[in-house]
């Protein structure tokens, strides 16, 4: 028995993980294996009312200001996420913190007996459970065990066979989609909506942002088929603007229901505009009686580590887990707006990434690039980065070390230039961890 959460999430790890290693077969990813586990433990996943969220980018923010705007209403609110920043814990919150310990802890105990029992029912093709399907089901185990009455829950891959796709929501949200995990997905956007589809259920309603013709032609098309009501974020607004400063972003949304939002976020990023409305809508189509100063006051609020996320003073560090080339740009973009001075890049990619890309996109841009390993949670190349980098910027320096890499990037930014720490959520993570 476990008597420590890291023990128990150290177990969980065991088991097949996708996330380090996906199974391009396709076969490990199917829900006759998670509807059992479910089937086990009475259904936990009927147990509260649920935002179901799925997109190409944006679901961590987007699940973020939705929960933020569910607990200001008074509403015990869980979220379910990933990946995790510093701690699994960070995957499963309630109300934006973790539940006490002994809460994963006993969950995680029923969890490992049930599996190591003798009397356990085989799953279907005789298969193990992954670690993801493992998290989800204690995901689902805590926010029951806690009583919330709202979940706030984000797909990890896709949506079809995604191992949270056995709730019935009573919303979902989509958000932008765009050409990722190709080998599992699809290689066009169509076939990567296709997937994000398979979340919308019969009869519940659907509100996506704003999507490429052939993502929306896709979800419209879903929606008629199982009579879900589909509304589009830009037919609901008159008018989106958001403002990016040191501050956070200045937000500004008029409802053509003659509803109004204002707020300062805590997020930053002028993206983050469309993020957030896509929560207010979904959350005022759920509750619509919720006041405007309730929803100002939540968005206010919301916060998501290793998101465009400042910490410290002299040198400032910004840190960020963009790694396509659209989230690089855009984190360029909002970067540049806030530090207009040049500045140092520290920058750790894992295999598999369009690493090309966002060199060409950052390298450049700095006066100092510093390439480092993310971690050993994935695989990683950085000699290739490294000479990826210093191919346009002669001033790149290849150390490995997370620890020895942020040392650097203070000696150099002689507590003036400021830092940003990008190309994964591992790398993110490991530079995060030092800092705090």
């Amino acid at each position: 028995m476990f008597s420590k959460c890291s023990d128990g999430f150290q177990w969980m790890e065991s088991f097949t993980n996708f996330e380090k290693a996906p199974d391009l077969t396709k076969r490990g990813y199917r829900l006759d294996r998670m509807k059992l586990l479910l089937q086990c433990f009475n259904n936990p996943h009927d147990a509260c009312k649920i935002i179901h969220i799925a997109g190409s980018k944006g679901k961590g923010s987007t699940a973020a200001f939705a929960s933020s705007i569910l607990k200001e209403a008074s509403f015990k609110t869980g979220v379910y996420s990933s990946p995790h920043i510093s701690d699994y814990r960070e995957r499963i919150t309630i109300d934006g913190e973790f539940a006490t310990e002994n809460v994963y802890i006993d969950n995680m105990n029923h969890i490992k007996q049930l599996i190591e029992d003798d009397s356990y029912l085989s799953l279907p093709g005789g298969s193990d459970p992954t670690t993801f399907e493992l998290l989800t089901l204690l995901a689902f185990l805590v926010f029951r065990s806690v009583q919330c009455d709202w979940v706030v829950l984000e797909t990890g891959l896709g949506g079809r066979l995604d191992a949270t796709n056995l709730v019935d929501p009573d919303i979902v949200l989509l958000t932008p989609i765009e050409l990722e995990h190709t080998d599992l997905l699809g290689e066009t956007i169509s076939e990567i909506a296709s997937e994000k589809a398979g979340i919308i259920k019969k009869g519940k309603p659907v509100i996506s942002s704003i999507q490429i013709p052939d993502a929306l032609e896709i979800f419209t098309k879903r929606s008629e088929e199982l009579e879900a009501s589909f509304y589009y974020l830009p037919d609901l607004y008159s008018d989106l603007t958001t403002e990016l400063d040191l501050e956070g972003t200045k937000f500004s949304a008029r409802w053509k229901d003659g509803f109004s939002n204002e707020a300062t976020l805590g997020l930053l990023g002028d993206f983050q505009g469309e993020n957030c409305s896509l929560a207010i809508a979904g959350v005022r189509h759920a509750l619509p009686k919720l006041e405007e100063k309730t929803i100002n006051m939540g968005i206010s609020n919301a916060f998501l580590p290793g998101r465009m996320e400042i910490i410290g003073k002299n040198p400032s560090f910004m840190i960020d887990g963009a790694h396509t080339k659209n989230s690089t740009e855009k984190l360029l973009n909002a970067y540049k707006k806030i530090f207009p001075q040049e500045g140092i890049l520290i920058f750790g990619s894992v295999l598999g990434k369009d690493v090309e890309s966002m060199a060409e996109i950052l390298a450049d841009q700095f006066k100092y690039v510093i390439v480092s390993r993310p971690g050993t949670f994935k695989k990683s190349e950085p000699e290739k980065v490294y000479q990826l980098f210093k191919n346009i910027n002669e001033n790149t320096f290849l150390i490995e070390d997370a620890i020895a890499a942020e040392k650097k990037a203070r000696e150099l930014a002689n507590r003036v230039l400021p830092v940003l720490i990008t190309g994964s959520f591992y790398m993110a993570a490991e530079i995060r961890n030092i800092i705090k």
